[in-house]
């Protein structure tokens, strides 16, 4: 056999579909490294709360120390600005009346009558009804770094199933320079949320402040990811979990950490 009858069979060496299924893979090969650099899918930072007033609820304290011989409020009720809360009466038969500061409803009763209570220890919770309602995220420190003012939030809250009617959108309005008090968590989950039994994390917490996209065409006034949302209004202190959409990442830049 002559060189040149050689050359030609290395030239025609493989299969015709050798070459496609060789082709293929290249192709497969480079699509997925174009999807790797090119496609963008959000970051989340998981978040979970209360729908609250912009301002939260407000804790009423004790302006002396003395017992509580009356308390004119039960949880529910709705209270005007310089209302009666309780009298207290100290160890010199002094009586002061604990005024209520703002309009809201009292939505925790933290003492009772006949009760020994100390200055500035909370008597009850009023939550605000001259303010629109926001969400109050509880984000863990070590997650906190990265949720800034302007970022968009997924809220779904609990009495709402999020596959039938998605989630409410919102946008961070604020964070919280310092960690929450627990006295601040325990009022917003056990006051506000109603959780019987809840555990307050051992982390800090970082308050943020997320304003709710609202349309009033929708029965519950807020703006949903699945059509108008479910039938029926969202009550105020509704506990909620969601996501912070923090940014978005490259899957390669994901794969290999850079």
């Amino acid at each position: 056999m002559s060189p040149i009858q050689r050359l030609d069979e290395v030239a025609l060496f493989g299969s015709p579909r050798m070459w496609i299924a060789l082709v293929g893979i290249i192709a497969l090969i480079g699509g997925f490294l174009t999807w790797g650099v090119l496609a963008r899918p959000p970051v989340m930072t998981s978040a979970f709360g209360v729908i609250s007033t912009e301002g939260g609820p407000l804790e009423i304290g004790a302006s002396l120390d003395g017992t509580v011989t009356s308390l004119f409020v039960t949880v529910g009720t709705a209270v005007e600005p310089s209302n009666t809360l309780a009298i207290i009466v100290n160890d010199e038969g002094r009586s002061v009346r604990i005024r209520t500061p703002i309009a809201g409803q009292v939505v925790e009763i933290a003492t009772q009558e006949g009760d020994f209570v100390r200055t500035g220890e909370s008597l009850g919770t009023i939550q605000r009804l001259d303010q629109q309602l926001a969400a109050i995220a509880l984000v863990p420190a070590s997650a906190a770094g990265g949720v800034t003012p302007g970022q968009a939030v997924l809220i779904s809250p609990d009495s709402v199933p999020s596959g039938e009617y998605g989630f409410i959108t919102g946008t961070v309005s604020s964070v919280a320079i310092s960690p929450m008090s627990v006295s601040l968590i325990e009022q917003l989950l056990g006051g506000v949320a109603g959780y019987e039994q809840f555990t307050v994390p051992k982390e800090p917490i970082i308050q943020v402040l997320i304003d709710l996209d609202t349309d009033p065409a929708n029965p519950s006034g807020f703006a949903w990811t699945i059509g108008s949302g479910p039938p029926f209004t969202i009550p105020m202190g509704s506990p909620w979990e969601g996501q912070i959409i923090t940014g978005d990442r490259s899957p390669l830049s994901t794969l290999f950490g850079s």
